[in-house]
């Protein structure tokens, strides 16, 4: 084990040290010879005038950037949330994933929905109804579904309604 070790370290240092960077083929294949002296031979030109070498750069116009109307990059698209208040009614509190629709029903010339919480417990919903933790209200309830509208804040830092729709599931579709 310790020969086949000190034979391959061997073997690679044997290559390595013998292998020449400074080969006479990589000075035909047009690769420069390092040169010797000052900083000023360099900069001398084939003429003999001395080239200061920033005088041949270009300049690139400035691009003037007006950050009117557009909306800092720097913002956070989310923004933190206000803490949940204990004083809010209980659907309130409750994200609207975690709510589960177990009933509609029709009455008084309106439909009406039971909405259940993580915790078992059981609400009335009707429309105009506030639900969920982001001020959303109950748009309409259908034969088997509750049509939530949440405002958001688009990219643009606007407020947006978009419609959640709530499904009431059967037992045998898995609700328990």
């Amino acid at each position: 084990m310790r020969v086949g070790f000190f034979l391959g370290v061997t073997f690679f240092l044997l290559v390595f040290f013998a292998s020449d960077v400074r080969s006479e083929d990589s000075e035909r294949k047009g690769v420069p010879p390092v040169l010797k002296g000052n900083l000023s031979a360099l900069k001398a030109d084939p003429g003999g005038r001395v080239v200061d070498p920033m005088e041949e750069i270009p300049q690139a116009p400035r691009f003037p950037y007006n950050s009117l109307g557009r909306r800092d990059p720097f913002l956070s698209f989310v923004q933190p949330a206000d803490h949940v208040s204990k004083n809010l009614p209980p659907l309130q509190q409750v994200a609207l994933s975690q709510l589960k629709v177990i009933g509609v029903a029709w009455g008084g010339g309106e439909y009406s929905a039971m909405v259940q919480t993580p915790g078992g417990k059981s609400y009335p919903v009707k429309r105009g109804t506030k639900i969920g933790t982001n001020q959303g209200r109950v748009k309409g309830i259908g034969a088997k579904e509750v049509i939530v509208e949440e405002p958001y804040l688009n990219i643009f830092g606007r407020t947006d309604l978009k419609e959640v729709v709530m499904k009431l599931y059967s037992k045998k579709e898995g609700v328990e």
